[in-house]
C-alpha cells in the first residue's frame, strides 16, 4: 500500500515554499492560504506530506515574523472566508502563536537554556535522554 493509497486527501499539487521577505510575497502567499484555513486545515493540520506538500499548514510564519504580514490580517482574511466555527482551530493557532511569543519574551532563560538542553540530551547528560531510562534505538544514517 502506497502513502497515496492510506492518505487520498494528501494528493495535492506539489508546491515547494520559499520564502521571499517581501510583503507583496506575504500577501500572496496569504491569499493562496485562506482557501485551506477552514475545515481543512481542522482535518490535516497533524500530518506532514513532506517538503514538497505543504498543504496541510499555512506556511505564514516567516512573513508574520518579520511584520510583513500581521496576525490581524490573517485572521481578518481567514474570517472573510470562513465562519469562526470553521475556522476555529487555526485561530486558536495564531493566537496561541502570539500568545507564547509574548510568554517567551517574560521568560527569557527558557530560551536561552534551550540550546543546552538540546545539547545535554543529544550527549546524554540529561536524565530525560532515551538511554537514561533504558530506552535503546539505532539510528540508520544514509551517506
Amino acid at each position: 500500500m502506497t502513502i497515496p493509497d492510506m492518505f487520498p486527501e494528501a494528493q495535492h499539487k506539489s508546491e515547494t515554499i520559499v520564502f521571499e521577505p517581501t510583503r507583496q510575497a506575504g500577501i500572496a502567499r496569504l491569499n493562496k492560504s485562506i482557501p485551506h484555513t477552514g475545515v481543512h486545515y481542522a482535518d490535516q493540520r497533524n500530518y506532514d506530506y513532506g517538503p514538497t506538500n505543504r498543504s496541510s499548514v499555512s506556511s505564514l510564519s516567516p512573513w508574520i515574523k518579520h511584520r510583513l504580514i500581521t496576525q490581524e490580517e490573517v485572521l481578518t482574511q481567514t474570517l472573510a472566508h470562513h465562519s469562526l466555527s470553521a475556522s476555529m482551530k487555526f485561530v486558536q493557532e495564531v493566537i496561541w502563536r502570539s500568545y507564547f511569543k509574548g510568554w517567551m519574551e517574560q521568560h527569557p532563560s527558557v530560551w536561552h537554556g534551550y540550546p543546552s538542553t538540546l545539547l545535554n540530551l543529544s550527549i546524554g547528560n540529561s536524565p530525560l535522554h532515551p538511554a537514561a531510562i533504558g530506552i535503546s534505538f539505532t539510528i540508520a544514517l544514509s551517506i
